[in-house]
């Protein structure tokens, strides 16, 4: 039981996983769903306010069927529930893309994916088409702020101050940030800066 438990809390906080919002149809931020692709891969697909919406739909279904997982009892359910909803989420994505899209998308993914050494960070260099000189010196930066990272947030849970570690985290976090745009070229950091997509008129 308690691996299940354990599984079940990981699939909720995934629900609530930071990363980047994105704007809908009508430009309003949206959460970001573990799982489901990076805002800042789709706001370089140029899509289309139709797409845009459908693409947002096909989010809504994955979260609510990712949402029933804790109510599942056995891991095994849970596992290949959760890996229907996946394909039925990814399905849908790629019904609403045109050729052209799927291509640049499975192009920016298998990025996503290399990049992933450099840490959640990496999500958000998708795109900007760095350097080998650019990465290293990424990674330099991610690799020193991250032990101080791994401090505080295996402090959390005991902390007696939680707002305060929550405050040290963020203030990590933005001189990380901070020094990583600054490897970047001028049009790099605007790309990185960009942290919400919004549809084609």
């Amino acid at each position: 039981m308690k691996l299940a438990h354990r599984l079940a809390a990981i699939m909720i906080a995934g629900l609530l996983f930071l990363g980047l919002a994105r704007a809908g149809a009508a430009q309003q931020p949206r959460p970001r769903t573990l799982g489901v692709i990076a805002p800042n891969i789709l706001s370089k697909l140029d899509l289309a306010v139709e797409q845009d919406g459908k693409i947002h739909a096909a989010e809504q279904a994955y979260q609510a069927e990712v949402a029933k997982l804790p109510t599942l009892s056995s891991v095994e359910q849970r596992r290949d529930v959760a890996r229907a909803a996946r394909d039925r989420y990814e399905a849908a994505v790629q019904a609403v893309l045109t050729p052209e899209q799927q291509k640049k998308l499975a192009a920016l993914q298998q990025e996503a994916r290399q990049l992933r050494a450099l840490g959640p960070v990496g999500a958000r260099l998708v795109g900007l088409s760095l350097t080998a000189e650019q990465k290293t010196k990424v990674r330099a930066v991610t690799d020193r702020y991250q032990p101080e990272m791994d401090r505080l947030r295996a402090s959390y849970s005991t902390a007696a101050d939680k707002p305060a570690v929550q405050t040290q985290m963020r203030d990590q976090n933005r001189k990380m940030l901070d020094e990583i745009k600054a490897v970047l070229t001028p049009e790099q950091q605007k790309a990185f800066d960009a942290g919400l997509r919004k549809p084609k008129s």
